[in-house]
């Protein structure tokens, strides 16, 4: 019985391993564009990001504009 939960063991372990080297290798290819067909005509996702900062950056208020200013007393002596 002992015998069996060893081997059992010894074969997750063995599936944990290949489970990540095949995530890993999965995430590689995702990262490259590789797992769907890529359209020539796409524009890089750096330009996309940028668009989008910039589009964040029209509906976020500045700051400053409804910050009020005080003039903090100074004693001397």
């Amino acid at each position: 019985m002992v015998e069996k939960i060893d081997s059992l063991l010894t074969r997750q372990r063995q599936s944990e391993q290949e489970l990540e080297t095949l995530f890993n290798g999965l995430m590689q290819r995702a990262f490259r564009g590789e797992l769907v067909p890529q359209d020539p005509n796409g524009e890089p996702a750096s330009f996309l990001l940028e668009k989008i900062r910039a589009e964040k950056l029209k509906h976020v208020p500045n700051k400053r504009e409804n910050v009020t200013i005080k003039k903090s007393e100074t004693k001397e002596v």
